[in-house]
């Protein structure tokens, strides 16, 4: 049985596409141009390079990338929790909004991720020995 998952390095297109988009969303509505604000766009650009060494499915690049995104979506999220004791609704609505879409793009790439692994790791366990 074929497997219908998205490939992995398809998926890693979408969430840096994501995060960069969101990143320079935030960099540029914000009058301060915080270079902080850079850090997710250049998070979505070294994403975007890992792009290539997942569509040759070179596994060390795979775990970095799974890694990372996990850690990233991690991060993102606690920030869009804190960023509700934010007094400025606008800049409180702005953070909130971003940093959500950051989370929720690498948290759920982080579980199809693993779940692809996963469902790789039990058709190959189904293959008769050669």
């Amino acid at each position: 049985m074929k497997s219908k998952l998205i490939p992995a390095w398809q998926i890693n297109i979408g969430v840096a596409l994501v995060v960069l988009l969101a990143g320079m969303y935030s960099y540029l509505t914000n009058p301060e141009r915080p270079a902080t604000a850079l850090i997710a766009p250049f998070f979505g650009l070294m994403l975007l390079l890992t792009t290539d060494a997942l569509r040759k499915e070179k596994k060390t690049a795979a775990h970095v990338v799974v890694v990372l995104t996990l850690l990233f979506g991690i991060l993102t999220a606690s920030m869009a929790f804190s960023s509700r004791k934010v007094d400025d609704p606008e800049k409180r609505a702005r953070r909130v909004l971003v940093f959500s879409a950051m989370s929720l793009a690498c948290l759920g790439a982080s579980g199809y991720y693993v779940y692809g692994f996963l469902q790789r790791r039990k058709a190959a366990a189904q293959q008769p020995a050669a």
